[in-house]
């Protein structure tokens, strides 16, 4: 009868053993841990686990611990055998020292031995404790009976006369591999497609990892491949006799046969990242280099390196005469970088607030002097050249034109002038005898009535001037397509009758027509003769061609026309005229264009005529506003917040009523507020008018 175990009345140091010897990470918690092994318990049964993942020391050191608690439980129910609940945990414990007892694997030194000795006899005390109890409660555990632990006379390992220890066994049950292990490997799969040097180095790995032998990797061959590569195990695992003799076939089988070709080329292509760390970079190329099947010199390695790593490095290693090895490279560049982060993370210095505990060591900065040449974030110097007057420093009235006083002291009637040359009634920038190009808009009440006049003229001259060609439809005779009728020369009573729209790319003589135009003395040139190609597909050839001189709307103009006697037309014109020949409007609907004049006319005289009504209501982009000494206004707050006094600007009202102190200017003027603090100068722009 097998010994069953209730897992959940197993404390955190049970469950713990429980959830690894199944080949699992254990949780925090106790209650996650009991979640995870009534999961687990249901797979991996306490009875078909017969190894340990813990070593012989650790695991006695827990069972003892475990015994313990029992001793106490037991030794409490020896008073009061009554406490079913503690009987059943009680009884638990136990069963889980059994099963843990018997996967002890066979001890190799005395002290061990020993050690597993006295456990067993501790488990053997406290489970006759416990069948007692049973017993007096009319009870017996039948597994008793059945289920024995290994005792005294099984054990055979005794120690030699030179104090060495001999192996022993003590448990008869069969060793199997580790379920942890098995869970391990099955995760390690290969199924032919992926590369197979990767492949053997990891598997390598694990093995070394976990101390696995060779012999025990080729038990559990089966199940590391899949698909074809378990077909192919499959047909070879009866050559095979060693784990080392598996994976040379298993490379020579599945390797690539230009891998080493390819994989240089590989390296020699991955270049270091923008963000990669040159530690990270180096380790990455080691590994591709570990791929190898001839490994490379150190000089070779470096010289790859030295040629993919980021341009940045290469400051750095101007300093130095040259990099022998590719620890020196690592140490240099890894100098580099934390040099870099250091200045990537500089500040500058915090200015002083009412927090600070001493501002007088606080920086100052110096407003007069000029910007130090460390400032990473200056501004480029423009190169564009200044009058002397813009920089000049000197006492100077622009409005009095003497030096003994400044604009700001002058005390002169504010009159408008241009600064530059003293024309009145004109600043500098609308000044006309300053600015030459300035176009003087009309909306002014310095307006010109000649300029408009010559502005109407221009606009009705291009309106009504057209040439207009005459569109003759009805030539030849049931023939809709459009033709015009143009003159040749000063040769009288002799007209040509063009095709219009025809699609022809060039201008053609057709159907004999070059033959008078030879007598009148035209010459037909034979030094250029093309074919062309017809709306029916045929191909017809030119005599040559004439240069025709046009004559339309008293201008002439020169055509250049292939003579094809095959073509039925007399004159076909091609598409692209000369643009200065106008066949426009070729629509009968815009001959009555001509019209428009006159309609623009009149729109314009309506136009001109309500901006003159409007201009001094509705113009308010020059109407000037202007206020007398006393007016209360209100005007434009301009503040700023201060996070030390908690005053935010978004909250601030954005006007403040003040007063007209005085009249500097029709643009600035002197405020106050209503409490009568001055204010200073003000513009008239940041104004506005008080309701009052």
């Amino acid at each position: 009868m097998s010994r069953q175990i209730k897992y959940l009345q197993l404390t955190k140091p049970e469950l713990t053993y429980e959830v690894r010897i199944r080949a699992d990470e254990p949780k925090d918690t106790v209650e996650d841990l009991r979640k995870q092994i009534v999961k687990l318990a249901t797979k991996f049964p306490a009875e078909d686990i017969l190894d340990s993942c813990y070593e012989i020391t650790e695991d006695t050191i827990g069972i003892r611990h475990t015994l313990a608690k029992t001793a106490i439980n037991l030794d409490s129910l020896k008073e009061d055998p009554q406490q079913k609940g503690l009987l059943e945990r009680t009884h638990t414990y136990l069963n889980h020292v059994y099963h843990r007892l018997n996967r002890i694997p066979p001890t190799e030194t005395v002290e061990q031995l020993s050690l597993v000795k006295e456990t067993q006899e501790f488990y053997r005390e406290q489970w006759s404790k416990l069948q007692e109890i049973l017993a007096s409660l009319g009870r017996n555990d039948q597994a008793s009976r059945v289920d024995t632990i290994v005792d005294d006379t099984k054990i055979t390992c005794e120690a030699s006369v030179d104090t060495q220890p001999a192996p022993c066994n003590l448990a008869h049950n069969v060793k199997v591999s580790c379920d942890r292990l098995t869970s391990d490997i099955s995760k390690i799969k290969y199924d032919g497609k992926s590369c197979v040097r990767s492949f053997i180095a990891r598997v390598e790995e694990f093995r070394i990892a976990k101390d696995i032998t060779g012999g025990k990797m080729l038990k559990l061959a089966t199940e590391i491949f899949s698909e074809n590569a378990h077909h192919w195990y499959c047909s070879v695992k009866e050559t095979i006799v060693s784990w080392s003799g598996l994976l040379e076939l298993l490379k020579e089988d599945f390797d690539i046969v230009d891998y080493d070709y390819r994989m240089l080329s590989e390296i020699r292509n991955r270049s270091q990242g923008p963000s990669e760390a040159i530690t990270i970079y180096l380790a990455i190329i080691h590994g591709m280099f570990t791929k190898l099947s001839k490994k490379l010199s150190e000089q070779e390695q470096l010289e790859i390196f030295l040629h993919n790593i980021r341009p940045c490095y290469s400051s750095v290693l101007a300093t130095f005469s040259s990099v022998t090895s590719i620890a020196n490279l690592r140490s240099l560049c890894k100098n580099y970088e934390q040099i870099k982060a250091r200045s990537d993370d500089f500040k500058e210095p915090p200015t002083v607030s009412s927090n600070t505990l001493a501002p007088e060591y606080a920086y100052q900065a110096n407003k007069d002097a000029k910007t130090s040449s460390n400032h990473t974030n200056q501004r480029p110097i423009s190169n564009r050249p200044y009058g002397v007057a813009a920089v000049r420093n000197d006492v100077f009235c622009y409005r009095c034109r003497v030096n003994t006083h400044t604009m700001r002291q002058c005390t002169a009637e504010r009159t408008i002038k241009c600064f530059r040359c003293g024309l009145k009634d004109y600043r500098t920038p609308e000044c006309p005898k300053c600015n030459p190009k300035i176009k003087q808009n009309c909306c002014n009440d310095k307006y010109d009535i000649s300029d408009w006049n010559n502005w109407l003229s221009t606009i009705r001259r291009f309106f009504s001037t057209y040439k207009v060609a005459t569109i003759l439809n009805t030539k030849p005779t049931n023939d809709p397509r459009p033709y015009i009728k143009i003159s040749i020369g000063n040769i009288p009573n002799l007209s040509l009758f063009g095709l219009l729209d025809s699609g022809s790319a060039v201008t053609i003589l057709g159907r004999g027509t070059h033959v008078p135009l030879t007598k009148f003395g035209l010459n037909l040139f034979t030094d250029e003769k093309i074919n062309v190609t017809a709306a029916g597909g045929e191909r017809l050839a030119s005599l040559g061609y004439i240069l025709l001189p046009v004559v339309f709307e008293n201008i002439t103009h020169v055509l250049k026309a292939y003579v094809i006697p095959a073509i039925g037309s007399g004159l076909i014109l091609e598409n692209d005229l000369p643009t200065e020949i106008i066949f426009l409007p070729r629509d009968a609907y815009a001959e009555s264009l001509g019209h428009l004049s006159g309609i623009f006319d009149k729109v314009q005289a309506a136009l001109w005529h309500s901006h003159q009504k409007n201009s001094m209501r509705y113009n308010t982009r020059r109407k000037q506003l202007e206020f007398n000494t006393g007016d209360i206004i209100w005007k434009r707050c301009y503040l700023q917040s201060d996070k030390d006094a908690y005053f935010s600007k978004k909250l601030a009202p954005k006007y403040q009523k003040c007063r007209i102190k005085a009249k500097r200017s029709s643009l600035v003027y002197i405020l106050e507020d209503m409490c009568g603090r001055d204010l200073g100068a003000w513009h008239v722009k940041d104004f506005k008018p008080h309701k009052s």
